[in-house]
């Protein structure tokens, strides 16, 4: 806690004006995302990670070549993993800012999307295999639900999800959860203990999951109860569901206007 406290969310004031339990909460299920954005942060407008490994680098040359050429192959091989991964991340910058012309913001995005990946691949909920036939069915939307476009777009990545998985014991879930930044209605994946959040991009533990959101069920279903996703807006349950929402304080959505 304490290195997200002082260090990586240390500029952050929504974050450190939070209770202690509702910080806990806050990284437990965000901390991906939060390592993803201070990375990103650094090689997009920070110089020092390229500075210390230049530090580094003249530093094991002087010990290797006048101090003692044993401690300074040691000191080469316990900063190599970091030295290569800042030379590969200013390599991806010169490749995205200086020849594509991406702007610092763009780059930014960029390396908060590959940061943020990683945790797509828990396979608990949705396999290797189905992100393989989303991607050859449907390229662009692939690229979409891999990465922030998916926000706010949980009702259809969740239904077309489950369509394109079409798997008996992978169900959508209509909730309403609470939160430290509100309370709203969204729809999850589950099968069996695991949930997969679209939002999030990361599957969870169905208990942890819940606990954390102070989640509430309005209903479990099937995408097959509904042939297209047109039908299911249109229906009594999506209806019922927005009135659901609302008497417990919340929408159905904290942008209704994007679903």
């Amino acid at each position: 806690m304490n290195l997200y406290k002082k260090v990586i969310l240390k500029h952050v004031p929504e974050f450190q004006n939070l209770t202690e339990e509702q910080k806990r909460t806050s990284v437990k299920v965000h901390n991906h995302k939060y390592i993803a954005m201070w990375i990103s942060a650094l090689f997009a407008t920070k110089y020092y990670p390229g500075l210390i490994t230049l530090v580094l680098s003249a530093a094991t040359l002087v010990i290797l070549n006048f101090v003692n050429a044993t401690a300074g192959n040691i000191l080469f091989w316990i900063t190599f993993p970091y030295n290569l991964f800042v030379c590969s991340m200013y390599f991806y910058w010169f490749r995205r800012v200086i020849i594509k012309k991406d702007t610092n913001q763009e780059y930014y995005d960029r390396l908060f999307d590959l940061f943020t990946k990683p945790w797509l691949y828990n396979y608990k909920v949705i396999t290797k295999k189905d992100w393989k036939k989303l991607k050859a069915t449907n390229n662009t939307r692939y690229k979409a639900y891999r990465t922030e476009e998916s926000n706010h777009h949980c009702y259809s990545v969740t239904y077309e999800l489950a369509r394109l998985i079409s798997k008996p014991e992978v169900k959508i879930v209509w909730i309403f959860m609470e939160s430290w930044r509100s309370k709203c209605g969204h729809a999850i994946l589950t099968k069996g203990d695991y949930v997969y959040d679209s939002n999030m991009r990361r599957t969870y533990k169905k208990d942890e999951y819940y606990r954390c959101f102070k989640v509430q069920e309005f209903c479990e279903f099937d995408y097959t109860e509904w042939p297209t996703y047109t039908g299911l807006k249109q229906s009594e349950a999506w209806q019922a569901f927005g009135i659901w929402c609302r008497q417990l304080g919340g929408k159905r959505d904290t942008d209704d206007e994007q679903e």
